[in-house]
């Protein structure tokens, strides 16, 4: 019994000391912090599903290359969609306030003489939200921004259903009122997007978001709080209480040490139920 009760002791400690490294928002040790000399530039993407992918259900790709000579941010958005395509970097989660870039294909019907040529027209604006509805450009708010696209680089299509947007901007936007530049540490990075309509000031038919960082290209771990409270309450009250009351009722034939046994397994459950409401 003392055996048992000992190796269950220690599990539940090994227990505890991985769900509180897990709900540590510095668990992850980037390699790359930031630009440096030995590192020219950094490529990454991330994935709220592959468009390529026929079990895709996000549908949309967004891949970067960060040119640490030239100082520039370099990205191409692929969502399965013939509307409107947008990211946004933000210092929260919510759409607001976020650094959105916004894209959309324009196909156009040439009336030459086939009457069947089309052509296609690729538009990338710089906007801000500023509330929980259609951003507006920079350049149209109060005080007015800038337009931080780099021009030239925009491209793109829509083929088959799927559109490709292209664009940079500087690493270091000087618009501070509405552009985010991009730090070595992790920023929330959203998308979303209109399945059919190039009207930017419809709402999206798709949409989501990750704590990244851009340079490394991982994705920062994410908790579930309400998850993380009852997986600590249930191992407090489920495991630990229990073997407290087990070696108080049991185990006294083990002289001084299952007072010791007791207490301990108690400080234990008074800190971990302490940790569960933060």
């Amino acid at each position: 019994i003392f055996l048992y009760m000992s190796i269950s002791f220690f599990v539940s400690l090994f227990l505890l000391s991985t769900i509180i490294l897990a709900s540590s928002p510095n668990v992850i040790i980037y390699a790359h912090p930031g630009c440096t000399q030995d590192t020219p530039s950094f490529s990454n993407s991330y994935s709220g599903d592959d468009p390529d992918s026929p079990h895709s259900s996000g549908e949309i790709l967004i891949s970067w290359t960060i040119d640490c000579v030239k100082a520039t941010f370099n990205v191409t958005m692929r969502a399965r969609a013939t509307g409107w395509v947008a990211m946004a970097i933000g210092d929260s989660g919510s759409m607001y306030p976020s650094d959105i870039t916004m894209g959309w294909v324009t196909v156009n019907h040439d009336g030459g003489d086939n009457h069947n040529e089309t052509y296609q027209t690729v538009t990338v604006r710089d906007k801000f939200a500023t509330a929980n509805k259609a951003p507006k450009d920079d350049t149209q708010l109060d005080p007015p921004g800038t337009d931080d696209i780099l021009p030239g680089s925009v491209s793109g299509s829509e083929i088959d259903g799927v559109t490709i947007i292209s664009f940079s901007r500087q690493l270091v936007s000087n618009d501070v009122l509405y552009d985010r530049s991009l730090p070595p540490t992790e920023v929330h990075l959203l998308w979303a997007f209109n399945s059919a309509s190039d009207d930017p000031t419809e709402q999206h038919t798709s949409h989501g978001g990750v704590l990244i960082n851009f340079y490394s290209g991982r994705p920062a771990l994410q908790v579930d709080i309400r998850l993380m409270h009852g997986l600590i309450m249930l191992l407090m009250w489920g495991l630990l209480v229990p073997q407290a009351t087990f070696i108080a009722a049991y185990m006294k034939a083990i002289g001084h040490w299952w007072y010791r046994l007791h207490l301990g397994i108690q400080v234990i459950v008074i800190l971990g139920t302490s940790l569960a409401f933060f």
